[in-house]
């Protein structure tokens, strides 16, 4: 996991046991569970999902668990085939432990699906929207935190369907951003340095949150928060990376840094010497070239 997670684990002994969000989660094509297992040892997942819609179309969901260097551990399909009634389906994974970090549980299906996860005794966790909207019902995020991760100038957020309230508060308590009825979109400046954990609290029967493809992970406490660390990785020369893959990538060039310029020479050669071939087919052969 998350360099940043194995500090915070070695300051603290314990995750503080907050009241775990309470499900169903409502999905909006698909959410993100983090998992913060610290003792990293293998752990037993439970995944409840239904949809309504079963009853009109086919609609299979598939549920994906990766590790904390976000290495595929195993897959689960829901098949979802035309049903009514529609019933609850249930699946029990055991989910293999490859050591301490921030395990994520990826639930990908249609709007209106509903999932519900346990990992008895229970492990923290905190959830994402895909595609920018995470869909919530009620009071199910009336007590949220999120951390903010370093860089971001402004947080955007808005809402829309059956939305009642959000107000959002910064580290000392002071109401940063309020939205209601009338109000369903704002921003609010961010503090220079630092990673704050901010407090947030949304009320609505049935509504979608927009944060503007930022990675925003609502957590049930703030310690919680600090562990998925927003499920971003910070290079040393600042860089932030949003997964693995970005990780790697940032790695690979600073290798490709230390060659020397001579490693990246090319020969050009014109078009010219193939342009009658490439015209004998220029509908199929413009594709080798892209938009440019």
């Amino acid at each position: 996991m998350r360099l940043y997670l194995l500090a915070v684990l070695g300051l603290t002994a314990v995750v503080a046991a907050a009241e775990p969000f309470r499900g169903p989660f409502t999905l909006a094509d698909g959410l993100t569970f983090y998992l913060v297992n610290q003792a990293g040892t293998t752990f037993d997942l439970k995944v409840r999902w239904t949809d309504p819609r079963r009853r009109e179309y086919p609609r299979p969901t598939l549920v994906r668990v990766f590790d904390p260097e976000e290495d595929l551990l195993l897959r689960h399909e829901f098949p979802g085939d035309p049903v009514s009634p529609v019933p609850w389906e249930e699946t029990a994974l055991r989910i293999e432990g490859r050591g301490r970090g921030v395990y994520q549980v990826i639930v990908t299906g249609w709007d209106g699906g509903q999932v519900e996860i346990a990992t008895p005794p229970g492990l923290p966790f905190g959830v994402a929207g895909h595609f920018q909207s995470l869909a919530g019902r009620g009071a199910q995020f009336a007590e949220a935190y999120i951390l903010l991760p370093p860089g971001l100038e402004k947080l955007r957020v808005s809402a829309s369907r059956q939305f009642e309230s959000l107000v959002l508060q910064d580290g000392g308590g002071q109401e940063r951003l309020r939205l209601d009825k009338t109000a369903k979109s704002g921003e609010v400046s961010l503090p220079a340095g630092g990673e704050p954990v901010w407090r947030v609290s949304v009320q609505g029967a049935d509504y979608r949150l927009d944060f503007k493809g930022l990675p925003i992970i609502l957590c049930p406490d703030a310690e919680t928060a600090r562990a998925i660390h927003a499920s971003v990785d910070v290079m040393p020369d600042g860089t932030l990376c949003f997964h693995k893959h970005q990780v790697a990538a940032w790695k690979l060039l600073q290798e490709y840094r230390q060659r020397p310029a001579s490693d990246y020479a090319v020969t050009v050669r014109p078009l010219a010497a193939v342009e009658a071939a490439l015209l004998k087919d220029p509908g199929r052969n413009a594709l080798l070239f892209g938009g440019y």
